[in-house]
């Protein structure tokens, strides 16, 4: 099913929940409003996990990824600098929770933008 099919019967759904809130006892309406809380905790995992593989370069074939060690070198910083500016920089890769790579070809393109 297309995406903005599923996107508007949820929102359809949703309303029509939002329509019989008047009619729901204050029983209904704690376990509605867990329920709610629930689905918004849910929403923003999804979220915020999407962000985190989508907003990041994939390594194609043809790009290398590196360590720290040689990102640091290729860079002419420290290590320590790197790691603690990879949630900003454009070309940090992320293959695990404790495991940062940095695409070679990224790097070169943030070493071009930055020589403008």
């Amino acid at each position: 099913m297309p995406l903005a099919n599923q996107e508007n019967r949820l929102v359809f759904r949703l309303f029509q929940v939002v329509g019989e809130i008047e009619s729901l006892s204050s029983e209904q309406l704690a376990r509605l409003l867990a329920e709610v809380t629930a689905l918004q905790s849910a929403l923003l995992a999804r979220l915020l996990t999407l962000r985190d593989f989508n907003d990041k370069p994939t390594p194609n074939a043809d790009d290398r990824l590196l360590t720290v060690d040689e990102a640091a070198q290729r860079l002419g910083t420290s290590k320590d600098w790197l790691y603690r500016n990879s949630p900003k920089l454009p070309f940090t890769v992320r293959l695990g929770h404790r495991q940062l790579r940095f695409s070679s070809k990224g790097i070169e393109r943030y070493l071009r933008n930055k020589q403008r």
